[in-house]
């Protein structure tokens, strides 16, 4: 999985870049990790060198807010989206390293891996965007300790979980 990274980013870096589409953003839907007590933050920006592809990186913050447990943990991910109907938005992604970092009082230290993909839809609007999606995480027929683990921890990171990103968006013609 982490050697193809290297692939996927030369190929995307090479790609002609006559109309390039570029957008930062927020996910809106991490904000209600608030009502499952605990702390969502994720944010991300994207690279669309077609209508059809999108590559994604994204940052996250999470943390649990359990009276006898203070575990945090900060993701990086990178991911990418293949656009199956375009003119409609509908898209199909997966990641291509997605890490979550433990601090904390009560963190093990350990460095953990996960996947996931996702299905979604895309509306583009001039200067916006608004990115809706269903993500389905470790899928890869792993033992899924990591998957489970992150899950117990922080309730927003469950096997299944939606995503609402709005960004600004720049599009070069």
């Amino acid at each position: 999985m982490r050697k193809l990274c290297l692939p996927v980013l030369l190929c995307t870096l090479s790609m002609p870049l006559s109309a390039v589409s570029v957008a930062a953003g927020i996910d809106a839907a991490s904000l209600m990790s608030f009502a499952y007590g605990s702390t969502g933050i994720r944010c991300g920006a994207s690279l669309s060198p077609d209508e059809n592809f999108r590559l994604n990186l994204g940052f996250g913050y999470y943390a649990s807010h359990s009276q006898d447990n203070d575990i945090r943990f900060l993701n990086t991910f990178l991911s990418a989206d293949y656009f199956i109907f375009p003119q409609w938005g509908i898209y199909i992604g997966v990641t291509v390293a997605d890490v979550f970092f433990p601090f904390g009082l009560d963190s093990d230290g350990q460095v953990r891996f996960s996947n996931h993909m996702k299905v979604g839809i895309c509306y583009d609007f001039p200067f916006f965007s608004a990115d809706a999606s269903v993500i389905l995480r470790d899928l890869s027929g792993s033992d899924g300790t990591a998957s489970n683990y992150l899950s117990e921890e922080i309730r927003q990171l469950e096997r299944v979980s939606f995503s609402l990103m709005l960004s600004f968006r720049y599009d070069r013609e």
